[in-house]
Protein backbone atom coordinates (compact mmCIF):
# COMPACT_ATOMS: atom_id res chain seq x y z
CA UNK A 1 0.00 0.00 0.00
CA UNK A 2 1.32 3.28 -1.23
CA UNK A 3 1.88 5.34 2.07
CA UNK A 4 1.53 9.20 1.59
CA UNK A 5 3.43 10.19 4.58
CA UNK A 6 6.99 8.97 5.88
CA UNK A 7 6.42 8.48 9.85
CA UNK A 8 9.10 8.62 12.04
CA UNK A 9 10.27 4.90 14.13
CA UNK A 10 10.30 4.66 17.82
CA UNK A 11 12.93 6.64 19.44
CA UNK A 12 14.33 8.24 16.49
CA UNK A 13 14.21 11.54 17.85
CA UNK A 14 16.06 10.29 21.36
CA UNK A 15 18.42 8.79 19.35
CA UNK A 16 19.28 11.67 17.37
CA UNK A 17 19.66 14.08 20.40
CA UNK A 18 21.51 11.54 22.27
CA UNK A 19 24.14 11.39 19.40
CA UNK A 20 23.76 15.29 18.44
CA UNK A 21 24.95 15.94 22.45
CA UNK A 22 28.65 13.92 21.82
CA UNK A 23 30.97 16.46 20.45
CA UNK A 24 33.04 13.16 19.30
CA UNK A 25 30.58 12.46 16.34
CA UNK A 26 29.07 14.09 13.74
CA UNK A 27 25.76 13.74 12.13
CA UNK A 28 25.70 13.07 8.45
CA UNK A 29 22.67 12.21 6.19
CA UNK A 30 23.55 9.68 3.25
CA UNK A 31 20.71 9.18 1.48
CA UNK A 32 20.13 8.03 -2.86
CA UNK A 33 17.10 10.52 -2.39
CA UNK A 34 18.20 13.78 -4.45
CA UNK A 35 18.65 16.64 -1.65
CA UNK A 36 15.79 18.84 -2.00
CA UNK A 37 13.77 15.06 -1.67
CA UNK A 38 15.43 14.30 1.02
CA UNK A 39 15.28 17.07 2.95
CA UNK A 40 11.37 17.58 2.36
CA UNK A 41 11.66 14.02 3.61
CA UNK A 42 12.75 14.70 7.07
CA UNK A 43 10.67 17.92 7.17
CA UNK A 44 7.33 15.87 6.79
CA UNK A 45 8.55 13.72 9.34
CA UNK A 46 9.87 16.37 12.10
CA UNK A 47 13.44 15.83 11.88
CA UNK A 48 15.27 19.15 11.83
CA UNK A 49 17.80 18.91 8.77
CA UNK A 50 19.83 20.80 11.46
CA UNK A 51 20.05 17.87 13.28
CA UNK A 52 22.44 16.57 10.41
CA UNK A 53 26.28 18.45 9.97
CA UNK A 54 26.68 17.74 6.41
CA UNK A 55 25.38 14.89 3.75
CA UNK A 56 25.37 13.33 0.47
CA UNK A 57 22.48 12.95 -2.05
CA UNK A 58 21.77 10.87 -4.83
CA UNK A 59 22.97 13.98 -7.56
CA UNK A 60 26.24 14.13 -6.02
CA UNK A 61 26.51 9.61 -7.22
CA UNK A 62 26.52 10.27 -10.13
CA UNK A 63 30.38 10.30 -11.35
CA UNK A 64 31.15 8.21 -12.95
CA UNK A 65 27.82 6.28 -12.95
CA UNK A 66 24.76 6.96 -10.28
CA UNK A 67 25.32 4.84 -7.55
CA UNK A 68 24.68 4.24 -4.22
CA UNK A 69 28.28 3.16 -3.56
CA UNK A 70 29.74 6.49 -4.72
CA UNK A 71 27.94 8.53 -1.56
CA UNK A 72 30.42 7.87 1.20
CA UNK A 73 33.81 9.44 -0.31
CA UNK A 74 31.83 12.52 -1.04
CA UNK A 75 30.69 12.72 2.81
CA UNK A 76 33.92 12.10 4.16
CA UNK A 77 35.58 15.02 1.60
CA UNK A 78 33.12 17.15 2.77
CA UNK A 79 33.79 16.48 6.50
CA UNK A 80 37.55 16.91 5.45
CA UNK A 81 36.53 20.29 3.84
CA UNK A 82 34.87 20.98 7.25
CA UNK A 83 36.43 19.96 9.77
CA UNK A 84 40.24 20.04 8.27
CA UNK A 85 41.11 16.67 8.70
CA UNK A 86 39.74 12.85 7.69
CA UNK A 87 36.85 11.23 8.80
CA UNK A 88 38.36 8.89 11.17
CA UNK A 89 35.56 6.62 11.54
CA UNK A 90 32.36 6.57 9.54
CA UNK A 91 29.43 4.29 9.97
CA UNK A 92 26.52 3.31 7.54
CA UNK A 93 22.83 3.46 9.06
CA UNK A 94 20.34 2.31 6.34
CA UNK A 95 17.52 -0.31 5.90
CA UNK A 96 18.33 -2.13 2.82
CA UNK A 97 20.47 -4.60 1.48
CA UNK A 98 21.96 -1.57 -0.87
CA UNK A 99 23.19 0.36 2.07
CA UNK A 100 24.68 -2.33 3.72
CA UNK A 101 26.55 -2.84 0.20
CA UNK A 102 27.26 0.99 0.22
CA UNK A 103 29.12 0.60 3.44
CA UNK A 104 30.93 -2.04 3.02
CA UNK A 105 31.76 -1.04 -0.16
CA UNK A 106 34.35 1.06 1.51
CA UNK A 107 35.05 -0.72 4.54
CA UNK A 108 32.63 0.45 6.74
CA UNK A 109 30.53 -0.81 9.53
CA UNK A 110 26.87 -1.02 8.24
CA UNK A 111 23.72 -1.05 10.95
CA UNK A 112 21.14 -2.56 9.07
CA UNK A 113 17.51 -1.54 10.71
CA UNK A 114 14.53 -3.51 9.20
CA UNK A 115 11.91 -0.80 8.88
CA UNK A 116 11.91 -0.27 5.38
CA UNK A 117 11.09 -2.89 3.17
CA UNK A 118 13.99 -5.28 3.96
CA UNK A 119 13.35 -8.08 6.66
CA UNK A 120 16.08 -8.58 9.30
CA UNK A 121 16.95 -11.84 8.13
CA UNK A 122 17.24 -10.20 4.39
CA UNK A 123 19.72 -7.59 6.35
CA UNK A 124 21.71 -9.81 8.43
CA UNK A 125 22.39 -12.03 4.96
CA UNK A 126 23.52 -8.61 2.99
CA UNK A 127 26.15 -9.02 6.15
CA UNK A 128 24.89 -6.23 7.99
CA UNK A 129 27.53 -5.63 11.06
CA UNK A 130 24.26 -5.23 13.63
CA UNK A 131 20.77 -5.92 12.21
CA UNK A 132 17.82 -4.74 14.91
CA UNK A 133 13.96 -4.72 13.98
CA UNK A 134 14.17 -0.82 15.16
CA UNK A 135 16.05 1.81 17.28
CA UNK A 136 13.75 1.37 19.86
CA UNK A 137 16.27 0.46 22.14
CA UNK A 138 18.31 3.87 21.71
CA UNK A 139 21.57 3.06 24.52
CA UNK A 140 21.99 -0.43 22.72
CA UNK A 141 22.03 1.50 19.20
CA UNK A 142 23.74 4.56 21.29
CA UNK A 143 26.45 2.25 22.29
CA UNK A 144 27.35 0.10 19.69
CA UNK A 145 27.82 3.49 17.26
CA UNK A 146 29.94 4.92 20.13
CA UNK A 147 31.98 1.65 19.88
CA UNK A 148 31.93 1.37 16.36
CA UNK A 149 33.12 4.59 15.80
CA UNK A 150 36.15 3.96 17.69
CA UNK A 151 37.30 0.88 15.55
Amino acid sequence: MFQSRPRVFARVFLLLEKLGRRDDLVLGLLTGNYEFSGRMKLKACGVKNAAFTLGAFGEDASFPHPHRRNLPPVAQRRFELSFGHAAENTIIIGDTPHDVDCAHAHGLPALGVATGTASLEELKAAGADLAIEDLSDVNSVFDWIANASRR
